[in-house]
Formats: C-alpha cells, sequence, structure tokens
C-alpha cells in the first residue's frame, strides 16, 4: 500500500508533525505549476543534490508550499491536494521530488508558512488510490495544525442535478434518518434555516437525503422505493462501511439512484442526536456564506461524527449562500410577465419595488409593499445582503425561497421565455464518415439520430409547434428529461437517454445511435417524459434506402408534430412520479400500435389484437346495464362472479397482448408492470384501450369462485397476508389494474386537429394550483329516459355533500344559464347520447345538442379561473368501442379540469346508482383532500363493497395528481 510507505517514511515524527507533513506533501504534489530545471528550488536540487544543507531543503520546502498557498488565494482559497508519489525522481510535470526533502522539513514549512500566511485552504483531494483504504491517511488531513478549511475528494459524480433550494429541504428512507432529520430541526437554526419533506410520490426531491445505516442498507431502501429520490446531497451517517474495498462502486451506485452532486460518511455509531447536532452545525456554517465544502467539514470539527468523508462535485463544493442568493433572484426574473410573488416580509434595504411600464397592459403598473405584486416590478441588490448571523441573509433568502415556491400564475400570463422546439439532426455512415441523411438512412450502415429542444436554428429540423417550456418549473435552472426513441421494424430495442433543459437557450444534446435493419420505411417514435409522463412525442418518419440507391428526398427523416400532452403542468418539482407511460397511436401505415415506457426500459405493445378484445368488454359490460335486478347482488350473486370471471380471461387476453409477451423478456423487468402508477396517452379514438380491465393474476377457470377474502381486499387495498391473490379456483378483484393502480388518461380527438397535424393531444387547461375546488353549489341535468325517482337520488346526495340543493338544467340554454350564474365547480349529467363519429349528439330534458356544439359557457364562465369538474353518465359517453370519446375530448377543450365518462353503456336507474357514489366518493366533506386518482381508483373498490358492478367502467381524464378540495 502507497500510505505504508510514506507511514514508514515519517517515523521519526509525532502524530501531529507527520499530520503536518502529509498535509504539506499533497499540496505540493498538487501544485501544476511546471519551472525549467534550471530555476527555482529545482534547480538548486539538481546542481547542488548532494550538498544541500538542512536549512536550505527547509527553504525550498517553505518555497514549495508558498507557492501552493498563494495558488490556493488565486482560486478562492481551493486548492488540489495530490496524493503524493512515492518516487525520488522529478516527474514528466516537473514537479519536486518529495523524498529528497526531511519530514522534518515538510512538517515545519507548513507550520511556518500556513502560520505566517494565515491561510486556511480548502482541500480538494483529486486522485485516491484505487483499493487504498481512505480513512488512514484521510483522517490525517482533518488534524494538522494549522488546519485546512476544508478536505473533499473531487468527484466527478455519474448523474448529478443540482437545484439546491433555501431553507434546504432535509428528507430520509429510513426512520433512523427521520430522527436525525427532527433532532436538526429541534435547534437553531435549522428550525428556520431547514425544512422536513416526505420523501413520497409526492415529494421524491430533498437538497440533503439523511441516512443512518450502512451505503449497503441505504441502497437497499433506495431500491425498494417504487419510484426514484433525487437528492443534491447524500449524508449517510454511522457508514460502518465507509473503508470497504467496494466503496467507490456503492458510491457510483447511491449516486446513480439519488442524481447527488455529493456524498458524506460519517463512521461515529448510530446516534440520532449527535448526527441531528452535526446537520444542525451545517446549517449553522452554511448560513454564514462559507462554500458547501467548508461548512460540512466545520461540523464534522465541532461535533462527534467520527471520521467524515466526502465526495463532492466541483459545482457543489463552491456553493454558497451568495451564489444561492443569485439563484434565487434569477428564480424570481425567470418567472413568466404577470406573476405574484409576495415580498411584503423581505426587508426594503436590498429588495424594492418600482413604477414600470409594461407592454401588456399599455399602461404604468404601480407596486405597494402589501401582499403579492408583479414579479416584474421587483428589484433586487444582493449586494446588500449580510451573512454574519443566522437572522441576516440567511434567512432573508429562506423568505425568498418560501415566496418564490408559493408565486402565484395565471392562465393568460405571458411567458418571456424564447420559443424552443424539440428538434432532431439525422445522419448516416458512409465512407468511415457520418454525413446527413438528406435521402434517408441506409439499410446495413451505421445511423445517428441527435435529438435536443431548442430555438429554432437552420440546422436543426423542429417539430411544426413549440416545445411546452413554460410546462416545466417556473424559475429553476435546469431540468433533466427522459429521451425514447422507439422504431420497431428498424431497432432492435428502443433507445432512451436524457437530456437537461435549461430555463433559457438549448438544451443539451442526446445521440441515437443504431444500424437500420432492411430497407423500407422508418416510422420511428420520439417520446419525452419528465417523471415517468409524457411532455410531448412525435414521429419520426423517413425511409431506409439500400447502399447503392440514388438519393430520395423523400426519405429524409423528418419530426411531425403529435403537439404536447399539456401545454402547463405547473411546477413539475411538485408533481408525483410515475412508474410506467402507454402510448397508443397509429403508424403511417395505419397499424394501431402501443408503446409502454418506463424510466429505464420500454417495449411495444400489440394494440390490434386487443381492440377486439376491447369491444368484448364493452358488450360484456352493456349486458349489465340491460339486465339490472339480474346483477343486483353484485359479486357475491352468481351472475356478478360469472360476469367477474368472464372480465378476468379478457383482462388476461388484454395483460398477453399489451404487456407480458414483452415484459416477461430477459432484457426487461417484470416488475415495471407491477408497479402503482400509470399514465396513458391515446392519440387516436379508435385504438382506445381499456387499461383499467387489464387482469394479471392467473386466469380462472370458468367455475372459479370469487376469492372468499375480496372483501378485506378492497377495504385494504390489497390482498390480506395469508392471500397470495388470484389463481385458477379464485378470481382477485385486485388483478385487475383499474382496482388496484392509480391511471391518468388523455385523450385525442381527430375533429380538433390543427391544420398540418395528424393528431391533437388533449392537452391540461391552464392551472396555478394543485387544488381543484369542488365545493359550493353543483349543476345538474339528466335525460327524459332516466325516471324521476332516480334523478331525486342524486339531487338528494349532492345536497347532502354541499349542503346547498343543486341547480337543474332541463335544457342546454338553461345550463349555459346556470353556469353562468352560479359558477358550479360540479357539473354531473346523467345523458343519452346517439351518433357516431361527428355526428354524436347529447340529450338532457328531452334536447339534444351535438357534442361539438358544446361552448366554453357551457363548462365555466368567462374570466373564471377555476376549472370544474364535469362527469357524463350515460351511453357510452367515453366509448371504446363505439367510438364516443368525442365527448370527453370537447369538454376537455372547452376548459374541463377533469372529464369523467364511462366505457360502457349505463341505463336509467343505473346512471343515477353510479352518479350517487361518484357524488359520495368525490365530493370533499372536511377531511384531507384526496388526489383524485386514488379517488376513482376508491369508488371503484368502494362500488364493488356495495354490490353495484357499472363502476367498473368509469374512468376519469386529467391530471390525477388534483387535490379534490372544497
Amino acid at each position: 500500500m502507497k500510505f505504508d510507505y510514506w507511514m514508514q517514511w515519517g517515523t521519526g515524527l509525532s502524530d501531529a508533525q507527520f499530520a503536518a507533513a502529509w498535509l504539506a506533501l499533497g499540496i505540493v504534489a498538487g501544485t501544476a505549476r511546471k519551472a525549467p530545471a534550471s530555476q527555482g528550488y529545482l534547480g538548486l536540487i539538481e546542481r547542488h543534490p548532494d550538498a544541500a544543507s538542512a536549512d536550505t531543503l527547509l527553504e525550498i520546502a517553505r518555497h514549495a508550499v508558498g507557492d501552493a498557498l498563494s495558488a490556493a488565494r488565486e482560486h478562492a482559497l481551493s486548492v488540489t491536494w495530490r496524493f503524493p508519489e512515492p518516487t525520488d525522481t522529478v516527474d514528466a510535470d516537473g514537479r519536486l521530488p518529495l523524498v529528497r526533502i526531511d519530514p522534518a522539513a515538510w512538517a515545519q514549512a507548513w507550520v511556518n508558512v500556513a502560520g505566517i500566511m494565515g491561510v486556511q485552504p480548502r482541500l480538494r483531494i483529486v486522485n485516491t488510490p484505487p483499493g487504498e483504504p481512505h480513512l488512514p491517511w484521510l483522517r490525517l488531513l482533518g488534524e494538522a495544525r494549522p488546519a485546512a478549511a476544508a478536505v473533499s475528494m473531487a468527484w466527478s459524480a455519474p448523474n448529478p442535478i443540482l437545484v439546491l433550494n433555501w431553507p434546504l429541504r432535509l428528507g430520509a428512507v429510513s426512520a433512523d434518518g427521520e430522527a436525525a432529520i427532527a433532532a436538526a430541526l429541534g435547534k437553531w437554526p435549522s428550525e428556520r434555516l431547514a425544512r422536513h419533506v416526505n420523501i413520497d410520490r409526492d415529494n421524491a426531491n430533498c437538497d440533503v437525503l439523511v441516512h443512518s445505516g450502512t451505503m449497503a442498507t441505504l441502497l437497499a431502501a433506495l431500491l425498494a422505493l417504487p419510484f426514484r429520490c433525487k437528492a443534491n446531497l447524500v449524508l449517510i451517517a454511522s457508514a460502518s462501511d465507509a473503508g470497504t474495498e467496494s466503496i467507490d462502486a456503492q458510491l457510483q451506485a447511491v449516486a446513480q439512484h439519488t442524481s447527488a452532486s455529493g456524498i458524506v460518511l460519517w463512521t461515529l455509531e448510530a446516534d440520532p442526536a449527535a448526527s441531528g447536532a452535526a446537520l444542525n452545525t451545517f446549517v449553522e456554517e452554511f448560513s454564514h456564506d462559507k462554500p458547501l465544502d467548508q461548512a460540512l467539514h466545520a461540523a464534522a470539527q465541532h461535533q462527534p461524527v467520527g471520521t467524515a468523508s466526502t465526495w463532492l462535485t466541483d459545482a457543489i463544493a463552491a456553493v454558497r449562500m451568495r451564489s444561492l442568493a443569485d439563484t434565487l433572484v434569477a428564480r424570481v426574473q425567470a418567472l413568466p410577465a404577470g406573476t405574484a410573488i409576495d415580498v411584503e416580509k423581505l426587508s426594503p434595504h436590498w429588495v424594492k419595488q418600482v413604477t414600470r411600464f409594461t407592454a401588456r397592459t399599455g399602461a404604468r403598473a404601480t407596486t405597494m409593499r402589501a401582499g403579492y405584486t408583479d414579479a416584474d416590478t421587483v428589484q433586487f441588490d444582493t449586494s446588500q445582503l449580510h451573512f454574519g448571523g443566522e437572522r441576516e441573509g440567511a434567512s432573508e433568502l429562506a423568505t425568498l425561497g418560501a415566496a418564490v415556491a408559493d408565486a402565484r400564475t395565471t392562465e393568460d400570463t405571458d411567458t418571456r421565455r424564447a420559443a424552443r422546439f424539440l428538434q432532431q439532426q439525422s445522419f448516416v455512415r458512409r465512407r468511415s464518415r457520418f454525413s446527413t441523411a438528406a435521402g434517408g438512412f441506409v439499410a446495413g450502415k451505421p445511423a445517428l439520430v441527435r435529438v435536443r429542444i431548442g430555438p429554432a436554428e437552420e440546422k436543426w429540423q423542429s417539430t411544426p409547434s413549440e416545445f411546452p417550456a413554460n410546462a416545466l418549473p417556473p424559475g429553476h435552472q435546469q431540468w433533466r428529461l427522459t429521451v425514447w426513441l422507439i422504431e420497431p421494424g428498424q431497432l432492435p430495442e428502443p433507445l432512451h437517454k436524457s437530456i437537461i433543459l435549461p430555463v433559457d437557450g438549448p438544451s443539451s444534446e442526446c445521440e441515437f445511435r443504431f444500424t437500420p435493419k432492411a430497407t423500407g420505411p422508418f416510422d420511428g417514435r420520439i417520446t419525452v417524459l419528465h417523471r415517468g409522463r409524457v411532455l410531448q412525442t412525435a414521429a419520426l418518419r423517413g425511409g431506409v434506402v439500400a447502399v447503392d440507391a440514388p438519393q430520395d428526398p423523400g426519405a429524409a427523416p423528418v419530426l411531425l408534430d403529435l403537439v404536447p400532452v399539456r401545454h402547463r403542468l405547473g411546477d413539475l418539482e411538485g408533481r408525483r412520479q410515475f412508474d410506467l407511460a402507454f402510448v397508443t397511436n397509429h403508424t403511417e401505415a395505419g397499424e394501431p400500435r402501443g408503446v409502454a415506457l418506463s424510466a429505464d426500459h420500454a417495449w411495444i405493445a400489440d394494440v390490434s389484437k386487443s381492440l377486439a378484445v376491447t369491444a368484448d368488454i364493452n358488450t360484456a359490460l352493456s349486458r349489465v346495464a340491460k339486465s339490472v335486478t339480474d346483477y343486483a347482488d353484485g359479486l357475491a350473486g352468481e351472475k356478478g362472479r360469472a360476469l367477474f370471471v368472464d372480465l378476468a380471461k379478457k383482462g388476461a387476453w388484454l395483460d398477453l397482448y399489451l404487456v407480458r409477451q414483452q415484459i416477461d423478456r430477459p432484457t426487461n423487468r417484470p416488475d415495471v408492470a407491477r408497479q402503482e402508477y400509470i399514465q396513458i396517452v391515446s392519440t387516436r379514438t379508435d385504438a382506445t384501450v381499456p387499461f383499467e380491465f387489464i387482469y394479471d393474476h392467473e386466469v380462472p377457470d370458468d367455475d372459479a369462485a370469487v376469492c372468499a377474502h375480496w372483501r378485506d381486499a378492497l377495504t385494504q387495498g390489497s390482498c390480506p397476508q395469508q392471500c397470495s391473490g388470484g389463481d385458477a379456483r379464485r378470481v382477485c378483484p385486485l388483478g385487475f389494474w383499474g382496482l388496484r393502480k392509480v391511471i391518468e388518461r388523455h385523450q385525442v380527438t381527430p375533429e380538433l386537429a390543427a391544420p398540418g397535424r395528424e393528431f391533437f393531444l388533449q392537452s391540461e387547461p391552464g392551472r396555478d394550483s394543485a387544488d381543484l375546488p369542488l365545493g359550493g353549489t353543483a349543476l345538474f341535468a339528466s335525460s327524459k329516459r332516466v325516471p324521476g325517482a332516480a334523478q331525486d337520488t342524486v339531487t338528494t346526495t349532492l345536497k347532502e355533500k354541499l349542503g346547498a340543493a343543486p341547480v337543474t338544467a332541463t335544457t342546454w340554454g338553461d345550463w349555459a344559464t346556470m353556469v353562468a350564474q352560479a359558477k358550479p365547480h360540479f357539473l354531473l349529467a346523467l345523458p343519452h347520447t346517439d351518433g357516431t363519429g361527428a355526428n354524436v349528439t347529447l340529450e338532457i330534458g328531452g334536447t339534444t345538442i351535438g357534442t361539438i356544439q358544446v361552448k366554453k359557457a357551457h363548462v365555466h364562465p368567462a374570466n373564471e379561473p377555476a376549472r370544474p369538474l364535469v362527469a357524463l353518465l350515460g351511453c357510452d359517453t367515453a366509448g371504446t368501442a363505439n367510438e364516443y370519446a368525442e365527448h370527453v375530448a370537447v369538454f376537455r377543450d372547452r376548459g374541463a379540469a377533469v372529464v369523467i365518462g364511462t366505457i360502457a353503456t349505463v341505463f336509467g336507474e343505473h346512471a343515477a346508482r353510479v352518479g350517487v357514489l361518484l357524488a359520495q366518493e368525490l365530493l370533499p366533506n372536511g377531511a384531507a383532500p384526496q388526489r383524485l386518482g386514488e379517488a376513482m381508483r376508491a369508488l371503484k373498490q368502494r362500488a364493488l363493497l356495495e354490490g353495484l358492478l357499472m363502476p367498473l367502467c368509469v374512468v376519469a381524464y386529467g391530471d390525477a395528481d388534483w387535490r379534490l378540495v372544497r
């Protein structure tokens, strides 16, 4: 071991002397200056190698240390420390032959020079020897006197995403980690300058991930999460495996799973109080505008944490409060024009408001220091911030950070970001070099497709519509997006990469390399995702030609725009992670296709075969509506049991076609399909597949019984411990995806297609809140075919839940008038539908309207920011086999936040019973708000428990993250 050599070299030194000599050796070894051999101290040694006196050698050592510390001053006191090589010859860079100078001289040189200069350098270690235990020699660097200000390993993280927030977000994935955070937040200043965040689907991001235990237990905890946790810094207390030989691999694995820019290991045995005290000291030191590496080092020096080992990227090591101040101000300045921000609590000595002429209003906008104001009229002078005390600059920035997080935008807010587009460049390799694929790809020849998001440039081929940059979190500096390229006819496997999108300007580029299989069409798809949800999907179409074929400009790859799934997503950083996204679409030849995408895996699903099964499911469910009394006992009756077995068999076909044939392949992970949160984007109404009816347990026999534990399973949301799920003799309700998973749906309609676009993806309406208010007065309407008594059950339930009777519309004219007057947030209709395709109609109270004639006035009043939830419970109002999805698409286009429909016929009394259950489950009653996705799942589970089968076919189109509130 190399360190053993140096230990023997310094045998005559005391522990304190050896620590000083060791520190001096490394900073001199890390000095990258090369001097001519005839000059300086190197020249002295070369001219008089044997005659150099002890005083001369000490002077040489002092000069060498002084040069290194002078370099540190030039680099903000950051100095490279290199593990010294045990050699006595001048290396290729002309560095000082270290061992030619007595160990005591190095120790003395450090004490003299560092003391006289008064310099405390921040050491950045650049060459940890592989396989060399690092704890013995690293400990010495912290023990040397005069002390270094910081000691950390310069680290190249595998997947860093540095977006540090203030106040610091502290999170944990273990109970001991939570205990350490609680201990820290119980102290000043962490109680003001840090906050605890739960690591779950609602928020999987934190600034510091705190864990107590080994790196191995942390990795196990991270892998057990059904989503990916991201952290800027990972702090592992009681890291007993810190000195193991596998540490490098473990560091890489932790960083890969967290996108961390730094990892800190403390070796003290588990003690939440001690870890919390050290964490609080770190927050305190950092709040005084010390670089992050220095704040971490101070915490380890002042608190009993054992030996501290720190791996940091250059970017995070240098972060300090002043740089965070600049970042926070930049976030405010990056907010779209018209954004309101609360600056009332900020000190006027560095925050001022101005009167400014605005092009948006054509008038002068005057702001006042009261409550929210236009962010465009706020000016900051961060040079006036002081960080001598925690109540000064750090507290001011904590207030600003909270204000930015709570900034309010409106639907018509103008964005100041330049237009950016999903773009591609395609190349083919000919004669050992890549050239533009102007004549298409070439069969058997390497191809390259570059993808980015950026402003229009001649060399980049762009989609016709702008990429929804305003859908990304306002004010953040950058976001990592996942990009998939899929072409089953030409690529052996789907390919995925990632890009980094900054607030302004082009993203980074990603490259897809492949070799097309054969001549013919190239019908690919590029899909961009954030946290497992589709932002945009576009076709990449061209041709693949033979090697000797003439140039065919018509074969050149071109991106065809399919429009963003959402134009505005609010704050993506606050959105839950999803596990799997399905995109169903058609190829250029009209063949239905489905693409399944997860964070690391993708596959092509056979949609064409599943469409016939879809029609059978629709027929089976519609029979229930026509024979209400036969199914009155639900799953407890024979008819209900037989229907459930029949649906399970049909759902097993869907599982085979859409999931099983692909997910069981060796290169994929079966556990992906078992995840809980699913997004579905359908780009054609005639390829709408009821994923809710996928059944992934063992296929039941015709005479199989409903599992004896089915009530417990539906009540708890999971199978009881003694139950292993469905088998040949038992059909299990939780084998169906719609009863077990949270499913978010988005739909399209060709009738709403814009010129030049193949399809129009239904996008989210504008929103400035995660809450969907459903309180107040509801609006109710019904077809004249629904018995009056059944209608009364719905209106009575609405009155009980909301405290006021709903307004009831008997004509579509009344409907629009009542929307304007009552401004309802919950619109519930039991309509009768007729017609097909573009001729589909809706009837209430005996009056009929063409679905395409529904106006915005039928959905929400003009200038009303809150968007309603619309429920249409009638004859196949969402459509699977009968192409009635136009209802959903039109009401979404007219401004509904969510549209709930059915995928099978619901008649008369059944429609009313479903309406009652919908009102009971979705309308808040003062309890903690629940998300739309979970509410829809709970509705179906409750329906089965109450003997109702038809709610199985109820589906919601819209954001599953909406929080249902009064």
